[in-house]
């Protein structure tokens, strides 16, 4: 059932099918019936998606369907080169055990041995490598060649594109930090300087920095301020700290 699925729906390995693919899928396999009366039939929120587990029929099959999507995310970060990648990886260690089976073309495709012997040298622990080599040979060639794995492509560009947007994500968060920091530093040396220069914080607040009485501080007041008192330190840091908010 998986590798029906995987051969002639989907073929990216997405891990659902639009209406076009299963229509197409249905087709090559010569469905006798309406194909648009079983897609109706299928998909009852009437998307435009199929996943496999809208079709998928025991448990077993959907236990399958889950190390596979396990073994492709793994496979993604593992084989960051593509298909090319994998074969040269797996077989160098079905070489270095002297199983690696004697094909012609070898170089280009998988064999099972490759799987059976690679998969764990490559750090792959959740076993099944028999079944996993079975959905890699969609043809049932007996090996899996560069086009049977070109869902590789797909899910290396993905974990790369995740691993971006961590590094991003991980860059902007290191980079508020700093920003919290020097805006907390600047606020305890502008406090540091204004108790020096006027006591408690609310006689300068009274004297200086709402001298209008108005209860409120804008940027252009501040910012007059630290001039006027001849304050040296990071105005917009010293102002990002008052206004916390962002409310101006």
């Amino acid at each position: 059932m998986l590798r029906v699925w995987l051969r002639h729906f989907d073929k990216n390995h997405t891990g659902k099918i639009l209406h076009r693919e299963f229509k197409e899928g249905l087709t090559a396999l010569r469905f006798p019936s309406d194909i648009d009366a079983l897609w109706s039939e299928i998909n009852t929120d009437a998307s435009d998606e199929l996943f496999y587990e809208d079709v998928a029929t025991t448990p077993e099959t959907l236990e399958q369907y889950s190390l596979w999507t396990d073994f492709v995310r793994w496979a993604g970060m593992q084989f960051g080169g593509g298909p090319k990648d994998m074969i040269r990886q797996l077989k160098r260690f079905a070489v270095e055990e002297g199983v690696s089976a004697s094909v012609r073309g070898a170089k280009e495709v998988l064999t099972e041995n490759d799987v059976i012997m690679g998969l764990p040298q490559c750090g792959w622990e959740h076993g099944q490598e028999e079944l996993l080599f079975m959905l890699m040979d969609v043809n049932q060639e007996g090996n899996a060649s560069i086009r049977d794995l070109r869902w590789l492509d797909v899910a290396a560009r993905r974990s790369q594109a995740k691993e971006k947007a961590k590094k991003r994500a991980a860059k902007v968060s290191e980079q508020r930090a700093k920003n919290r920091f020097l805006c907390n530093l600047a606020l305890e040396d502008f406090k540091g300087m204004l108790h020096k220069q006027y006591g408690p914080l609310f006689r300068a607040w009274r004297r200086v920095l709402d001298a209008d009485g108005s209860m409120t501080l804008q940027r252009a007041e501040l910012f007059k301020v630290c001039q006027t008192l001849h304050w040296h330190g990071n105005m917009r840091y010293l102002w990002k700290a008052l206004d916390h908010d962002g409310s101006g």
